[in-house]
């Protein structure tokens, strides 16, 4: 992910659109990665385990 989102701030630098930022932009892209994949796999724990006890009760 670092590397993607290092990729499109060079590439940025290259062509001279948007706005380059070294440090802002990836550390912001990654942490925001973290945080989405972290809520996704909190979800999906959560959504296995109802569908277990639901089908637990149903036997």
């Amino acid at each position: 992910m670092i590397l993607i989102s290092y990729s499109i701030e060079f590439s940025q630098l290259l062509t001279k659109r948007g706005l380059f930022e070294l440090f802002d932009d990836p550390f912001h892209n990654v942490l925001g990665a973290i945080i989405g994949f972290t809520l996704w796999r909190m979800i999906m724990k959560r959504c296995s385990e109802k569908s277990e006890g639901q089908a637990i009760r149903q036997k």
